[in-house]
Order: structure tokens, then sequence, then C-alpha cells
């Protein structure tokens, strides 16, 4: 591009020049400036050349570490879910538990039912069935006899669920006859 300019008594022209032609001057000129821009020109290509492959690589340095985030995001995530199950799974066990419980007081009381005389009784039950009122601890005391006496002479006491009292023992009838008859809550019939 030619710029011309009146002054006074002097013309002048300036020239600009774009990158490409002004380095296609240095490099024809063949002299030792021309030499020099050369040289500079040259530095510059290698040090954008370099930069352009750094951002590849850089592009793969992140991409990496990306990779390893990831990962380590993901394994959090599988022992989140992992001690969410084992959390899941330990509440299903003592669901288990309790409803295990549950079934054993019903087959007690099934085979009470099934039974001519009744074999298994709880205290409170053996004594409504014989028309006697117990308070909490005397129903209390005498389930501790009645274990003592069921430990005694071998005979099987079983753990039921009582709406009531929680868990309470259910013993065999000719064990709370005993019982009973000794702490003269019974007539002798």
């Amino acid at each position: 591009m030619v710029k011309r300019s009146q002054g006074g008594g002097v013309q002048l022209e300036k020239l600009m020049l774009t990158i490409d032609c002004a380095k296609s001057f240095a490099m024809m000129a063949r002299t030792e400036k021309g030499r020099e821009v050369r040289k500079w020109y040259l530095q510059l290509e290698k040090e954008w050349r370099s930069q352009k492959q750094k951002i590849p690589q850089f592009g793969l340095e992140m991409n990496q570490q990306l990779s390893k985030v990831l990962e380590i995001q993901c394994q959090i995530e599988c022992q989140q879910r992992i001690l969410l199950l084992l959390a899941k799974t330990e509440h299903l066990t003592e669901s288990f538990e309790a409803h295990d419980k549950w079934l054993q007081g019903i087959d007690a009381e099934l085979d009470r039912i099934e039974s001519p005389k009744g074999h298994y009784f709880t205290v409170v039950g053996y004594a409504n069935l014989n028309k006697i009122k117990l308070g909490k601890a005397q129903a209390n005391s005498l389930g501790r006899k009645a274990s003592a006496y069921c430990r005694k002479n071998g005979m099987r006491k079983e753990e039921v669920f009582d709406s009531m009292f929680g868990t309470v023992g259910n013993y065999p009838q000719e064990a709370l006859e005993f019982i009973f008859q000794s702490e003269g809550l019974l007539n002798n019939q």
C-alpha cells in the first residue's frame, strides 16, 4: 500500500507491507540485516509450531486427568451404592429375625390349639384360661419360676412375641400347673 503526502517542498511516500511481503523481501535481500530478519521469522515459526504441538499434548493431559477424575467419581458412587445395599441388607436381616420370632410364636400357638390338652401357654394366657387375675409383677415372678422349673426338669420353653409385654416365655402346661398349684393359685381339680 502506498501513501503519498505532500509536505512543504518534499514529497513523501510511505510504504506499508504485510508480514509475508516483508519476510519475502528480507529473504531475497541477501544482506546481513536480511539474514537477521529471516532468522527472526524462522524462530517465530518454530515457536508457533511448538506451541501448536503443545496444545494437543496439553489436551491429552487434560483428557487423562478428566478420565482419572471420572474414574474416582465412579468408584465413590459405587462405594455409596454398596453402603446403601449393606444398610438395606442389615435392615432386611433384622426384619427377617423379627418375622422368624413371630412365626415361632404362631407355631407354638398352633401347637397349643391343635393339641387336645394345649401344650404351651404364656403365664398370663394360662391365668386367663383358669380365670385368675394377675398383676405384671406377679406374672413376671411366676414366669421366672416356670423358667427355673423347665430348666430343672429338662422341659423346652419357647419365646413368643406378645403385643402388650414384648417377648414372653411360652411354657408347657405341666410346668404352669405345678407353679400355679405351688403358689396356691389353682384349686385342686
